[in-house]
């Protein structure tokens, strides 16, 4: 029986319960932090902290503004010249983009790396997360 209780000592840690782990979602929540960011800082994975929410019918607490309601720069990456700014719909228009969604797949294939035709900023912050690449609005 000797080896066994060696073993038991060098066993990891458990990790926290379930009402543990949820009490530490809900003290972050509380704090005003995002999905993600609760997620990331407690190493949970995608979705845990959304269907905590949804169990709990609680709002989510968002960091920054939705993609309509934000304000937008697109610039054409090889020139640096300002082809649009404004809010989404403003930019579909002034790019002659006809849906929301391919804006948001435009943005999403710039954010990537997969789209080096633009340079977007949104709310003054490059979308590649590069925090060197900011303006401030016109």
């Amino acid at each position: 029986m000797g080896p066994f209780k060696v073993l038991e000592h060098m066993a990891p840690p458990k990790p926290p319960s379930r009402m543990g782990r949820e009490l530490e979602i809900m003290q972050r929540y509380n704090k005003g932090m995002s999905d993600i960011a609760i997620e990331a800082e407690m190493g949970l994975s995608h979705g845990v902290v959304f269907r905590w929410r949804e169990r709990n019918n609680l709002p989510a607490n968002h960091s920054g503004r939705g993609w309509s309601a934000a304000y937008w720069h697109v610039y054409h990456a090889a020139t640096d010249e300002l082809l649009a700014q404004g809010t989404r719909d403003e930019i579909m228009q002034q790019l002659g983009i006809i849906s929301a969604q391919s804006f948001r797949s435009t943005v999403s294939r710039v954010r990537r790396g997969l789209n080096k035709k633009y340079v977007i900023l949104k709310d003054g912050q490059d979308v590649r997360g590069n925090a060197n690449e900011t303006t401030q609005s016109i």
